[in-house]
């Protein structure tokens, strides 16, 4: 594919600038300000597309092989702490891990039931279930939840009536019979 391009002069002519652009079409020219946009031709295209996605490709290999290596170094500490203990010792380390473990998914059962009366509380109130997560984000016990999805409703109404009154704040509308309203039509129409 063959790049073209053209170029003219501000203070020429129109007709110089049609002879002009004759000529120099194909030729190289300079940027003196102007930006322009680069075009690219379908192999150089391909070839940035090639470079970039190689890079790509290298930068996540790089990051997955230091977490591989965090991840092997992590374990074979752990195996070469294990192999000093007693039989005792690994049976008890077990149970603490275990432990652990059934600590941190019992907190995470709790923050998501937290969550689900939450979202129940503020459905009740008229408000977005889905700003639950945001309320209780905080770490609040359950019995504060209430007080504060009755806060954040006051708030939310008080927000909502200004916003009203401030929109319905102005002129009236004019009727259409030049101030005149017993010749308004629709207002006739009702005996007025």
């Amino acid at each position: 594919m063959d790049e073209n391009t053209n170029v003219t002069g501000g203070a020429e002519s129109g007709a110089e600038s049609a002879t002009d652009t004759g000529n120099v079409q194909g030729q190289e020219t300079q940027n003196t300000g102007e930006n322009t946009p680069k075009t690219y031709t379908a192999e150089e295209l391909q070839a940035e597309t090639d470079r970039r996605v190689t890079e790509a490709v290298k930068t996540a290999n790089a990051k997955s092989e230091e977490a591989f290596k965090k991840q092997l170094e992590t374990a074979r500490a752990d195996w070469e702490k294990e192999s000093k203990m007693t039989v005792a010792e690994r049976e008890k380390a077990a149970q603490e891990k275990a432990k652990a473990e059934f600590e941190k998914e019992k907190a995470e059962f709790e923050r998501e039931r937290l969550v689900s009366r939450a979202g129940t509380q503020l459905i009740k109130n008229g408000l977005p279930e889905e700003i639950a997560e945001l309320i209780t984000a905080s770490g609040a016990a359950e019995e504060t939840i209430g007080e504060g999805i009755a806060a954040l409703k006051a708030a939310f109404d008080k927000a909502v009536e200004l916003a009203v009154n401030e929109k319905l704040k102005g002129t009236p509308p004019k009727t259409g019979g030049g101030g005149n309203q017993e010749s308004d039509p629709f207002l006739s129409g009702f005996g007025i």
